[in-house]
């Protein structure tokens, strides 16, 4: 039941309000370095937060599936920050634009949920 509530919680609550921060860090620091008004960065900040909060369902999905799948915390937060990296670190090359290298700390916070619904137990 509580890896269920970590799902209902990551998928709904977290995932948004991470998305809300990290586009809003990402859409300021694109509007910084393009030159552009602090004002015109609303639109990006709508795109980047729809793509984040997909993002982030499907980073909530992974994460419960490896819990249903492996008993041991330690191993299950190993290799879901290593697919993390990999994640991470194609978009990255993708893109070829570094402030995606941001959307690495959904991985972080999600492994500290993790660890918070687990010791609760």
């Amino acid at each position: 039941m509580e890896k269920n509530k970590e799902i209902v919680f990551n998928a709904t609550i977290f995932s948004a309000i991470l998305a809300i921060i990290v586009g809003w860090f990402m859409a300021s620091v694109s509007a910084s370095s393009q030159g552009l008004n602090p004002d015109d960065r609303f639109i990006p900040f709508i795109i980047l937060f729809l793509i984040l909060y997909v993002f982030n369902l499907v980073v909530s999905i992974i994460n419960y599936v490896l819990g249903r799948i492996i008993n041991s915390l330690p191993v299950r937060l190993l290799i879901f920050n290593a697919f993390g990296i990999i994640i991470i670190l194609g978009i990255r090359y993708i893109l070829d634009d570094p402030i995606f290298l941001a959307a690495y700390s959904t991985f972080v916070l999600f492994s500290f949920i993790t660890v918070y619904f687990t010791k609760s137990r």
